[in-house]
């Protein structure tokens, strides 16, 4: 009855046509997988937000802190999950 509870989440296992979907049937989705390339944003108390491409070392699902590495400068980072491929800095 509650469908805020669907929004980036997945079924933890298969379900026939027509059944009626249980919140036990459903777990938050996996939003960030290890290896794939996601966006981190810093932002700033003034309002200016810094925005870079960095690589995912860990799987993580909304709201749990990963750790992350920039490319360019091999720096290790943590950002908590915020969206589908998308981290902000912490």
């Amino acid at each position: 009855s509650d469908l805020d509870n669907a929004i980036d989440a997945e079924l933890t296992r298969d379900l026939l046509a027509g059944k009626p979907i249980r919140s036990t049937d459903l777990r938050p989705a996996m939003l960030v997988k290890r290896g794939q390339t996601v966006t981190l944003t810093i932002r700033q108390e003034c309002g200016f937000a810094v925005v870079a491409q960095v690589e995912a070392l860990q799987d993580g699902r909304k709201g749990e802190s990963i750790r992350l590495k920039n490319r360019e400068s091999g720096r290790i980072l943590t950002g908590k999950v915020v969206g589908l491929l998308s981290v902000e800095g912490q």
